[in-house]
């Protein structure tokens, strides 16, 4: 098996469901710079896994210069408060559980439609995109080649995509005059 980087087309199914979960997690990000706005002082710090995209919150952004408010934790070089352990940081924890409601790209999309979130070739890690190109299509786009992509991606050339993703990038400049 290559390294060579893959793309492949997603189904209409794994499309829809992959546009069903942007929505989700714009709903959620709209709630949480609702919370951000009406707290500028103290904005939640929201975080995206690369190695799976998983969106999680992970405490509140620390500027390093404020003093540590009450309840809450700081570390040094780590960028955010975390809720201090026991009653202290109850409350903080319930903010974070409130807007902490990301849904999972590896659950909701990719693994039920088949699609393996990551694949290992030798020593190196490979970890799947997906792409909205909207007119042209989703892709998935990974590393190396799946041994099996499933009934619900279509390998294509990675011409292809770079097509897709060119037409859809002057689509937006178009549409954004």
């Amino acid at each position: 098996m290559s390294n060579e980087p893959t793309a492949y087309r997603a189904s209409e199914q794994l499309a829809a469901a992959y546009r069903k979960y942007l929505e989700a997690c714009q709903a959620q990000h709209d709630k949480a710079n609702t919370y951000n706005a009406a707290h500028p002082e103290l904005p939640l710090c929201i975080v995206q896994s690369r190695y799976d995209h998983t969106i999680t919150v992970c405490g509140f952004v620390d500027d390093g210069e404020q003093d540590v408010p009450p309840g809450l934790s700081r570390k040094h070089g780590r960028g955010y408060f975390i809720p201090r352990r026991g009653i202290a940081g109850d409350q903080w924890r319930k903010v974070i559980a409130e807007y902490d409601a990301y849904p999972s790209l590896p659950d909701t999309v990719l693994r039920a439609h088949g699609v393996q979130v990551c694949l290992r070739v030798g020593f190196n890690m490979h970890v799947a995109g997906v792409y909205d190109f909207g007119e042209p299509g989703v892709f998935v786009r990974i590393g190396a080649p799946y041994p099996e992509p499933g009934e619900h991606l279509t390998e294509v050339p990675l011409s292809e995509f770079y097509a897709a993703k060119e037409q859809h990038a002057a689509a937006k400049a178009v549409a954004s005059l």
